[in-house]
Protein backbone atom coordinates (compact mmCIF):
# COMPACT_ATOMS: atom_id res chain seq x y z
CA UNK A 1 0.00 0.00 0.00
CA UNK A 2 3.27 2.17 0.20
CA UNK A 3 3.31 2.67 -3.49
CA UNK A 4 -0.05 4.35 -3.77
CA UNK A 5 -1.49 7.32 -2.38
CA UNK A 6 -4.59 5.93 -1.14
CA UNK A 7 -7.22 2.79 -1.54
CA UNK A 8 -10.91 2.72 -1.85
CA UNK A 9 -13.32 0.06 -1.69
CA UNK A 10 -16.46 0.44 -3.97
CA UNK A 11 -19.69 -1.10 -4.52
CA UNK A 12 -21.57 -2.44 -7.37
CA UNK A 13 -25.37 -3.66 -7.35
CA UNK A 14 -27.64 -3.91 -10.33
CA UNK A 15 -29.29 -0.77 -11.71
CA UNK A 16 -32.52 -2.23 -11.14
CA UNK A 17 -32.06 -2.01 -7.34
CA UNK A 18 -31.45 1.58 -6.78
CA UNK A 19 -32.52 2.01 -3.37
CA UNK A 20 -29.52 -0.87 -2.48
CA UNK A 21 -26.65 0.84 -4.46
CA UNK A 22 -27.90 4.36 -3.19
CA UNK A 23 -27.15 2.51 0.12
CA UNK A 24 -23.56 1.43 -0.80
CA UNK A 25 -22.56 4.35 -2.30
CA UNK A 26 -23.15 6.42 0.32
CA UNK A 27 -21.17 3.70 2.80
CA UNK A 28 -18.32 4.26 0.34
CA UNK A 29 -18.77 8.00 0.13
CA UNK A 30 -18.30 8.33 3.86
CA UNK A 31 -15.47 7.09 3.98
CA UNK A 32 -13.51 9.83 1.89
CA UNK A 33 -13.01 13.34 2.43
CA UNK A 34 -15.58 15.78 0.79
CA UNK A 35 -13.22 16.51 -2.01
CA UNK A 36 -13.08 12.61 -2.79
CA UNK A 37 -16.66 12.10 -2.50
CA UNK A 38 -17.25 14.86 -5.13
CA UNK A 39 -14.81 13.46 -7.88
CA UNK A 40 -16.08 9.66 -7.29
CA UNK A 41 -19.90 10.96 -7.49
CA UNK A 42 -18.56 12.95 -10.56
CA UNK A 43 -16.88 9.86 -12.15
CA UNK A 44 -18.61 6.63 -11.44
CA UNK A 45 -21.31 5.40 -13.57
CA UNK A 46 -23.84 2.23 -13.68
CA UNK A 47 -21.39 -1.27 -15.05
CA UNK A 48 -22.63 -2.11 -17.78
CA UNK A 49 -24.34 -5.43 -17.89
CA UNK A 50 -22.90 -8.77 -16.50
CA UNK A 51 -21.10 -10.71 -18.98
CA UNK A 52 -21.24 -14.47 -18.67
CA UNK A 53 -24.02 -14.49 -15.86
CA UNK A 54 -22.70 -13.14 -12.14
CA UNK A 55 -19.01 -14.39 -13.25
CA UNK A 56 -17.38 -11.55 -14.58
CA UNK A 57 -18.30 -7.94 -16.40
CA UNK A 58 -17.27 -7.52 -19.85
CA UNK A 59 -16.66 -3.85 -19.67
CA UNK A 60 -17.29 0.05 -17.34
CA UNK A 61 -18.76 3.04 -19.19
CA UNK A 62 -17.95 6.14 -17.79
CA UNK A 63 -20.35 9.42 -17.52
CA UNK A 64 -18.70 11.07 -20.40
CA UNK A 65 -20.59 14.47 -19.53
CA UNK A 66 -19.28 14.71 -15.76
CA UNK A 67 -15.92 13.22 -16.38
CA UNK A 68 -13.61 14.53 -14.06
CA UNK A 69 -10.65 17.08 -14.62
CA UNK A 70 -6.98 16.57 -15.07
CA UNK A 71 -5.32 14.95 -12.55
CA UNK A 72 -8.47 13.90 -10.85
CA UNK A 73 -8.99 10.20 -9.92
CA UNK A 74 -11.07 8.02 -11.87
CA UNK A 75 -12.49 5.25 -10.57
CA UNK A 76 -14.56 2.15 -11.44
CA UNK A 77 -17.54 0.35 -9.62
CA UNK A 78 -17.02 -3.82 -10.01
CA UNK A 79 -19.56 -6.20 -8.38
CA UNK A 80 -19.70 -5.81 -4.86
CA UNK A 81 -16.58 -4.97 -2.98
CA UNK A 82 -13.17 -4.95 -5.16
CA UNK A 83 -10.23 -2.90 -3.49
CA UNK A 84 -8.64 -0.58 -6.19
CA UNK A 85 -5.52 0.66 -5.65
CA UNK A 86 -3.21 3.03 -7.22
CA UNK A 87 -2.37 7.06 -7.80
CA UNK A 88 -3.85 10.07 -9.53
CA UNK A 89 -4.14 9.50 -13.18
CA UNK A 90 -5.31 11.19 -15.94
CA UNK A 91 -5.67 8.44 -18.57
CA UNK A 92 -9.33 7.94 -19.63
CA UNK A 93 -11.07 4.61 -18.71
CA UNK A 94 -11.70 2.92 -22.10
CA UNK A 95 -14.01 0.01 -23.37
CA UNK A 96 -11.92 -1.82 -25.26
CA UNK A 97 -13.15 -5.67 -25.92
CA UNK A 98 -9.84 -6.74 -27.01
CA UNK A 99 -8.69 -6.43 -23.08
CA UNK A 100 -6.77 -8.44 -21.35
CA UNK A 101 -9.98 -8.23 -18.82
CA UNK A 102 -12.52 -8.94 -21.52
CA UNK A 103 -10.83 -12.45 -22.48
CA UNK A 104 -11.14 -13.36 -18.83
CA UNK A 105 -14.18 -15.32 -18.90
CA UNK A 106 -13.09 -17.66 -21.38
CA UNK A 107 -9.63 -18.09 -19.76
CA UNK A 108 -11.50 -19.30 -16.49
CA UNK A 109 -13.56 -21.44 -18.92
CA UNK A 110 -10.83 -22.59 -20.30
CA UNK A 111 -8.72 -23.16 -16.72
CA UNK A 112 -12.51 -24.47 -14.96
CA UNK A 113 -12.31 -28.03 -18.39
CA UNK A 114 -8.75 -28.20 -17.35
CA UNK A 115 -8.91 -28.38 -13.35
CA UNK A 116 -11.96 -30.81 -13.55
CA UNK A 117 -9.60 -33.59 -15.13
CA UNK A 118 -7.03 -32.73 -12.52
CA UNK A 119 -9.54 -33.51 -10.12
CA UNK A 120 -10.28 -36.84 -11.92
CA UNK A 121 -6.38 -37.52 -11.87
CA UNK A 122 -6.07 -36.37 -8.02
CA UNK A 123 -8.83 -39.31 -7.21
CA UNK A 124 -7.50 -41.94 -9.49
CA UNK A 125 -4.41 -41.55 -8.11
CA UNK A 126 -5.28 -40.90 -4.25
CA UNK A 127 -4.94 -44.54 -3.41
CA UNK A 128 -1.54 -45.32 -5.42
CA UNK A 129 0.47 -42.04 -5.19
CA UNK A 130 -1.15 -40.16 -2.46
CA UNK A 131 1.24 -37.42 -1.85
CA UNK A 132 1.16 -36.33 -5.86
CA UNK A 133 -2.73 -36.86 -5.38
CA UNK A 134 -2.94 -34.19 -2.52
CA UNK A 135 -0.71 -31.78 -4.81
CA UNK A 136 -3.56 -32.42 -7.47
CA UNK A 137 -6.58 -31.95 -5.20
CA UNK A 138 -4.84 -28.79 -4.16
CA UNK A 139 -4.03 -27.36 -7.52
CA UNK A 140 -5.50 -24.05 -8.69
CA UNK A 141 -8.42 -24.09 -6.28
CA UNK A 142 -7.75 -20.19 -6.06
CA UNK A 143 -7.16 -18.23 -8.70
CA UNK A 144 -5.97 -13.98 -8.08
CA UNK A 145 -5.95 -11.86 -11.10
CA UNK A 146 -4.96 -8.34 -11.28
CA UNK A 147 -6.95 -5.69 -13.07
CA UNK A 148 -4.85 -2.45 -14.31
CA UNK A 149 -7.40 -0.61 -14.63
CA UNK A 150 -6.28 2.24 -17.34
CA UNK A 151 -4.33 -0.30 -19.72
CA UNK A 152 -7.36 -3.49 -19.36
CA UNK A 153 -4.15 -5.92 -18.79
CA UNK A 154 -5.38 -8.55 -16.84
CA UNK A 155 -2.63 -11.06 -15.05
CA UNK A 156 -2.67 -14.21 -12.75
CA UNK A 157 -0.48 -13.03 -9.97
CA UNK A 158 -1.53 -15.78 -7.41
CA UNK A 159 -2.30 -19.63 -7.41
CA UNK A 160 -1.27 -22.50 -5.81
CA UNK A 161 0.09 -24.94 -8.21
CA UNK A 162 1.59 -28.55 -8.14
CA UNK A 163 3.81 -28.11 -11.15
CA UNK A 164 3.52 -31.94 -12.61
CA UNK A 165 2.92 -30.46 -15.81
CA UNK A 166 2.79 -33.97 -17.06
CA UNK A 167 -0.06 -35.10 -15.12
CA UNK A 168 -1.97 -31.64 -14.34
CA UNK A 169 -3.47 -29.89 -17.84
CA UNK A 170 -3.69 -26.71 -15.31
CA UNK A 171 0.21 -26.77 -15.20
CA UNK A 172 0.47 -27.52 -18.32
CA UNK A 173 -0.86 -24.54 -20.05
CA UNK A 174 0.64 -22.04 -17.70
CA UNK A 175 4.09 -23.52 -18.24
CA UNK A 176 3.39 -23.73 -22.12
CA UNK A 177 2.75 -19.85 -21.83
CA UNK A 178 5.33 -19.13 -20.02
CA UNK A 179 7.91 -20.42 -21.62
CA UNK A 180 6.60 -19.83 -25.19
CA UNK A 181 7.31 -15.92 -23.51
CA UNK A 182 10.59 -16.35 -22.75
CA UNK A 183 11.32 -18.65 -25.94
CA UNK A 184 9.73 -15.50 -27.91
CA UNK A 185 12.15 -12.81 -25.85
CA UNK A 186 14.71 -14.73 -27.63
CA UNK A 187 13.82 -15.40 -30.84
CA UNK A 188 13.18 -11.38 -31.02
CA UNK A 189 16.63 -10.79 -29.73
CA UNK A 190 17.98 -13.28 -32.66
CA UNK A 191 15.98 -11.84 -35.50
CA UNK A 192 16.80 -8.43 -34.40
CA UNK A 193 20.79 -9.15 -34.52
CA UNK A 194 20.31 -11.44 -37.95
CA UNK A 195 17.05 -10.19 -39.69
CA UNK A 196 17.63 -13.08 -42.45
CA UNK A 197 17.03 -16.15 -40.51
CA UNK A 198 13.72 -17.29 -41.38
CA UNK A 199 11.54 -19.77 -39.16
CA UNK A 200 10.05 -22.80 -39.57
CA UNK A 201 8.47 -25.37 -37.56
CA UNK A 202 9.16 -29.08 -38.34
CA UNK A 203 7.63 -32.36 -36.69
CA UNK A 204 9.47 -35.82 -37.24
CA UNK A 205 7.74 -39.19 -36.00
CA UNK A 206 8.35 -42.54 -35.78
CA UNK A 207 6.49 -45.59 -36.02
CA UNK A 208 3.59 -46.70 -33.59
CA UNK A 209 4.21 -49.60 -30.88
CA UNK A 210 2.94 -51.39 -27.76
CA UNK A 211 6.17 -50.28 -25.79
CA UNK A 212 6.30 -46.53 -24.98
CA UNK A 213 9.64 -47.27 -23.08
CA UNK A 214 11.05 -48.54 -26.48
CA UNK A 215 9.40 -45.97 -28.59
CA UNK A 216 10.74 -42.83 -27.08
CA UNK A 217 14.44 -44.41 -26.64
CA UNK A 218 14.12 -45.17 -30.21
CA UNK A 219 13.03 -41.43 -31.38
CA UNK A 220 15.15 -39.65 -28.81
CA UNK A 221 18.27 -41.56 -30.65
CA UNK A 222 17.52 -40.33 -33.98
CA UNK A 223 16.60 -36.80 -33.04
CA UNK A 224 20.01 -36.53 -31.05
CA UNK A 225 22.29 -38.13 -34.57
CA UNK A 226 20.28 -34.96 -36.33
CA UNK A 227 21.25 -32.60 -33.81
CA UNK A 228 24.58 -33.31 -33.36
CA UNK A 229 24.61 -34.04 -37.80
CA UNK A 230 23.59 -30.72 -37.90
CA UNK A 231 26.22 -28.81 -35.05
CA UNK A 232 29.03 -30.82 -36.33
CA UNK A 233 28.14 -30.08 -40.20
CA UNK A 234 27.86 -26.19 -39.11
CA UNK A 235 31.40 -26.68 -37.28
CA UNK A 236 33.10 -27.60 -40.32
CA UNK A 237 33.36 -31.41 -40.53
CA UNK A 238 33.73 -33.10 -43.78
CA UNK A 239 32.56 -36.51 -42.33
CA UNK A 240 29.09 -35.51 -41.90
CA UNK A 241 27.16 -34.44 -45.45
CA UNK A 242 24.55 -31.55 -45.70
CA UNK A 243 21.27 -32.54 -45.26
CA UNK A 244 17.97 -29.64 -44.47
CA UNK A 245 18.06 -29.24 -41.12
CA UNK A 246 22.29 -28.10 -41.48
CA UNK A 247 20.76 -24.72 -42.32
CA UNK A 248 18.71 -24.29 -39.36
CA UNK A 249 20.52 -22.05 -36.44
CA UNK A 250 19.29 -22.57 -33.45
CA UNK A 251 16.01 -24.03 -32.27
CA UNK A 252 14.04 -25.66 -29.57
CA UNK A 253 12.11 -28.99 -29.73
CA UNK A 254 9.88 -30.84 -27.53
CA UNK A 255 8.79 -34.62 -27.29
CA UNK A 256 4.73 -35.54 -27.43
CA UNK A 257 3.27 -38.46 -26.29
CA UNK A 258 -0.23 -39.34 -27.73
CA UNK A 259 -1.79 -42.63 -28.90
CA UNK A 260 -2.03 -43.41 -32.66
CA UNK A 261 -5.73 -42.85 -34.51
CA UNK A 262 -5.27 -45.92 -36.52
CA UNK A 263 -3.27 -48.34 -35.15
CA UNK A 264 -4.30 -47.67 -30.86
CA UNK A 265 -0.45 -47.58 -29.89
CA UNK A 266 1.87 -45.01 -28.49
CA UNK A 267 2.62 -42.35 -30.70
CA UNK A 268 5.50 -40.07 -29.89
CA UNK A 269 6.68 -37.25 -32.01
CA UNK A 270 9.19 -34.66 -31.69
CA UNK A 271 8.27 -30.71 -32.54
CA UNK A 272 10.71 -28.63 -33.39
CA UNK A 273 11.07 -24.55 -33.92
CA UNK A 274 14.22 -23.47 -35.65
CA UNK A 275 15.57 -20.76 -37.51
CA UNK A 276 17.42 -21.26 -40.66
CA UNK A 277 19.61 -19.57 -42.88
CA UNK A 278 17.63 -19.89 -46.18
CA UNK A 279 14.69 -21.20 -47.36
CA UNK A 280 13.95 -25.00 -46.97
CA UNK A 281 12.96 -26.78 -49.79
CA UNK A 282 9.17 -27.82 -49.84
CA UNK A 283 7.03 -29.82 -51.54
CA UNK A 284 2.85 -30.19 -51.21
CA UNK A 285 1.84 -33.80 -50.84
CA UNK A 286 -1.60 -35.38 -49.55
CA UNK A 287 -2.00 -36.61 -46.65
CA UNK A 288 -4.58 -39.22 -46.12
CA UNK A 289 -3.77 -39.53 -42.40
CA UNK A 290 -5.18 -35.52 -42.02
CA UNK A 291 -7.21 -35.73 -45.09
CA UNK A 292 -5.27 -32.77 -46.61
CA UNK A 293 -2.62 -31.57 -48.54
CA UNK A 294 0.69 -30.52 -46.31
CA UNK A 295 4.19 -30.00 -46.56
CA UNK A 296 6.92 -32.35 -46.50
CA UNK A 297 10.46 -31.68 -47.39
CA UNK A 298 11.59 -34.22 -49.42
CA UNK A 299 15.21 -35.02 -48.68
CA UNK A 300 14.77 -34.44 -45.21
CA UNK A 301 12.30 -37.53 -45.25
CA UNK A 302 15.15 -39.65 -47.07
CA UNK A 303 17.57 -38.18 -43.86
CA UNK A 304 15.00 -39.62 -41.33
CA UNK A 305 14.15 -42.56 -43.18
CA UNK A 306 18.10 -44.07 -43.11
CA UNK A 307 18.51 -43.01 -39.46
CA UNK A 308 15.19 -44.52 -38.23
CA UNK A 309 14.37 -47.60 -40.20
CA UNK A 310 10.37 -47.13 -39.76
CA UNK A 311 9.33 -43.57 -40.49
CA UNK A 312 9.99 -40.98 -43.10
CA UNK A 313 7.06 -38.10 -42.18
CA UNK A 314 8.68 -35.37 -41.38
CA UNK A 315 6.23 -32.58 -41.38
CA UNK A 316 7.96 -28.74 -42.46
CA UNK A 317 6.03 -25.65 -42.83
CA UNK A 318 7.30 -21.41 -42.98
CA UNK A 319 6.27 -19.67 -40.07
CA UNK A 320 5.35 -15.87 -39.99
CA UNK A 321 5.43 -13.53 -37.47
CA UNK A 322 0.92 -13.39 -36.45
CA UNK A 323 1.79 -16.99 -36.60
CA UNK A 324 4.62 -16.92 -34.18
CA UNK A 325 2.99 -17.37 -31.04
CA UNK A 326 0.66 -19.97 -31.28
CA UNK A 327 3.62 -22.08 -33.20
CA UNK A 328 5.45 -21.54 -29.87
CA UNK A 329 2.86 -22.75 -27.86
CA UNK A 330 2.40 -26.04 -29.98
CA UNK A 331 5.91 -27.12 -29.68
CA UNK A 332 6.12 -26.07 -26.02
CA UNK A 333 2.79 -27.96 -24.82
CA UNK A 334 2.59 -30.50 -22.36
CA UNK A 335 4.78 -33.70 -22.94
CA UNK A 336 1.75 -35.88 -23.34
CA UNK A 337 -1.52 -34.77 -24.59
CA UNK A 338 -3.69 -35.13 -22.08
CA UNK A 339 -6.97 -34.98 -23.97
CA UNK A 340 -6.31 -37.86 -26.00
CA UNK A 341 -4.95 -40.09 -22.91
CA UNK A 342 -7.46 -42.15 -20.53
CA UNK A 343 -5.97 -41.59 -16.76
CA UNK A 344 -4.58 -44.82 -17.55
CA UNK A 345 -2.30 -44.15 -20.06
CA UNK A 346 -1.46 -40.47 -18.77
CA UNK A 347 -0.10 -42.44 -15.20
CA UNK A 348 1.76 -44.56 -17.47
CA UNK A 349 3.37 -42.46 -19.64
CA UNK A 350 4.15 -40.05 -16.67
CA UNK A 351 6.35 -42.29 -14.98
CA UNK A 352 8.11 -43.50 -18.11
CA UNK A 353 9.01 -40.11 -18.80
CA UNK A 354 9.65 -39.14 -14.53
CA UNK A 355 13.39 -38.73 -15.56
CA UNK A 356 13.68 -38.05 -19.20
CA UNK A 357 13.96 -34.21 -20.70
CA UNK A 358 11.50 -33.91 -23.20
CA UNK A 359 12.71 -30.31 -24.04
CA UNK A 360 15.50 -28.52 -24.96
CA UNK A 361 17.07 -25.55 -27.01
CA UNK A 362 19.94 -25.82 -29.40
CA UNK A 363 22.06 -23.32 -31.40
CA UNK A 364 20.97 -19.62 -31.45
CA UNK A 365 18.38 -20.57 -28.46
CA UNK A 366 20.45 -22.87 -25.84
CA UNK A 367 20.47 -21.44 -22.88
CA UNK A 368 17.10 -20.29 -22.32
CA UNK A 369 16.02 -21.01 -18.58
CA UNK A 370 13.68 -23.41 -17.45
CA UNK A 371 10.61 -21.39 -15.90
CA UNK A 372 9.57 -22.56 -12.39
CA UNK A 373 7.13 -19.50 -12.02
CA UNK A 374 3.88 -20.43 -13.95
CA UNK A 375 2.43 -17.03 -12.97
CA UNK A 376 2.12 -14.35 -15.66
CA UNK A 377 4.52 -11.57 -15.81
CA UNK A 378 2.95 -8.36 -13.91
CA UNK A 379 2.07 -5.62 -16.16
CA UNK A 380 4.53 -2.49 -16.51
CA UNK A 381 2.19 -0.37 -16.49
CA UNK A 382 1.84 2.48 -13.18
CA UNK A 383 -2.36 2.78 -13.31
CA UNK A 384 -4.04 1.66 -10.40
CA UNK A 385 -5.25 -2.09 -10.09
CA UNK A 386 -7.62 -4.30 -9.19
CA UNK A 387 -7.24 -7.76 -7.50
CA UNK A 388 -9.80 -10.39 -8.10
CA UNK A 389 -10.12 -13.78 -6.78
CA UNK A 390 -11.75 -16.99 -7.96
CA UNK A 391 -12.61 -20.25 -6.44
CA UNK A 392 -13.05 -23.32 -8.44
CA UNK A 393 -16.54 -24.75 -6.63
CA UNK A 394 -15.95 -28.51 -8.41
CA UNK A 395 -17.50 -27.36 -11.43
CA UNK A 396 -16.18 -23.77 -12.38
CA UNK A 397 -14.69 -20.80 -11.08
CA UNK A 398 -16.77 -18.35 -9.06
CA UNK A 399 -16.19 -14.86 -8.15
CA UNK A 400 -14.90 -14.56 -4.39
CA UNK A 401 -17.15 -11.60 -2.78
CA UNK A 402 -15.18 -11.92 0.55
CA UNK A 403 -11.36 -11.18 -0.77
CA UNK A 404 -9.47 -8.06 0.25
CA UNK A 405 -6.27 -7.57 -0.67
Amino acid sequence: MEEHEEAAILPFDRPRKPSKLKRRIDQVLALHTREARDNVAASVDFARAVRRGDAMLSAVEAAESSAPSEGERRFVDKRNYYLIHGAKASTPQTDDLSTEFDRLPDRLEKAACAKRRTNLMAEFLWDIENEVAQKLATCNTWRLFRHWVETGDCRLVGAITCKQDKLCPVCAHLRAGRMSTAYEKRLLWVLADEPHLREYMWTFTVLDGPDLAERLDHLRKALKICIDHRRKFRNGSSRNAWMPFCETAGGVYSIEITIGKNSGEWHPHVHIYTLCDSDIDLESVWCNYKREYVLRCPAMEQWWLSRTGDSFIVDCRPVTSDERPNALVEVLKYAAKLSALTLEQTVHAWRTTQNLQMMRGFGCLRGVPVVNDLMDELSQSDSRYIDLAFKFDGEDYKFYEGFKS
